[in-house]
Order: C-alpha cells, then sequence, then structure tokens
C-alpha cells in the first residue's frame, strides 16, 4: 500500500472547500501533527467538502491538538469509510481515532477495525477514544469492532446529536476504558 506520511509536523491529507466526490483507496495515512494549538484533524481533514470515500485505509499514528487524531470531518455531504483499520490516534479533546461534527449529512462506517485510540491525556481525558460524533444528520455503522479506546466519558463512542438518526448493526465495542 502506499504511504502517505505527515513525519510529525502537518496533516498529510487536508480536503477544504471541495465540491468534488473524493475517493481514496488502499492508502495508509500516519505521522500526522498538527503544529498548532488550535488545529483539529492530524491524519485526514476534511472542511466543507461534498463526499469522501475512505476505502481500505490505514489511518495511524496521528496527533491532534484538538479534535480527530486520525480523521477530522466537519460541513461535508457525505463521508463514507470501509475496509479499513484506524487504530493508534490521539487528540487533546474529543475524538481520538474519528471526530464527525458540525454539519455533516451522512456518515457511514463499516467493516472497519476503530482501536487503541485516545481522546485526552492523563487527567485531561476527554470523550469518544475511538469516535465522537456530533450533530451529525444521519450515521450508520455497520459491523465494525471497537475496541480498547480510551477516554474520560465513552470511549468507545460518544454520539451526541439529533435522535432516531444513528443506525447500529452488527458491531462489537470491547474493552474500551473510561475513567469515569
Amino acid at each position: 500500500s502506499t504511504i502517505i506520511d505527515g513525519n510529525q509536523i502537518s496533516s498529510p491529507i487536508s480536503i477544504n472547500d471541495s465540491a468534488a466526490v473524493i475517493k481514496l483507496i488502499g492508502l495508509t495515512i500516519r505521522g500526522g501533527k498538527d503544529q498548532d494549538a488550535m488545529s483539529t484533524g492530524s491524519g485526514i481533514y476534511i472542511s466543507y467538502a461534498d463526499s469522501l470515500i475512505l476505502d481500505r485505509m490505514i489511518v495511524k499514528n496521528n496527533e491532534s491538538s484538538q479534535y480527530g487524531g486520525g480523521i477530522y470531518c466537519r460541513n461535508t455531504n457525505y463521508l463514507s469509510i470501509g475496509n479499513s483499520w484506524i487504530y493508534n490516534n490521539n487528540s487533546n479533546y474529543n475524538g481520538g481515532g474519528v471526530s464527525v461534527r458540525d454539519g455533516v449529512h451522512y456518515f457511514e462506517l463499516y467493516n472497519s477495525i476503530v482501536s487503541s485510540n485516545t481522546a485526552g491525556s492523563g487527567p485531561n481525558h476527554r470523550d469518544g477514544g475511538g469516535l465522537y460524533i456530533e450533530y451529525v444528520d444521519k450515521a450508520i455503522m455497520t459491523n465494525n469492532v471497537i475496541a480498547f479506546n480510551t477516554s474520560y466519558y465513552r470511549p468507545g463512542l460518544d454520539y451526541s446529536a439529533f435522535e432516531d438518526s444513528l443506525l447500529l448493526l452488527n458491531n462489537i465495542f470491547y474493552s474500551n476504558d473510561g475513567y469515569e
């Protein structure tokens, strides 16, 4: 697989203000680290995009000062993550592995593993070590393993959005560690 490495100095993939349907297939995204204390999304950053499809991706060893150590998405019509492994990512705030929030219309995660991600550190643990989903119109998660993630509250999945907007089918949540 092709490796895109941020070398601990930037986000390997950043998508801003795109009207295109973008597909990323079979990539390894690693070593992303933002250099600004107010930055978000160190591995893959998506903001104001039409559609992003991630398939057969490995997103690992990324660090964010804010939200979404591995993947951060906001104000986007459609985000699909499938057949992927998102692990060992960290954020200082919410969503160590994945943070999807603020104006995302449709989010789906399927046939994927989200593991060993951390939101916050030490006494500053936050929410959603694996996934943090906030104010998303529709979210569907099918056939995933969410395991060994760490945060203060809701270490596997922190979901805060509209009533009846989340569908979970055949997911395994295992050994996620919260401090509350």
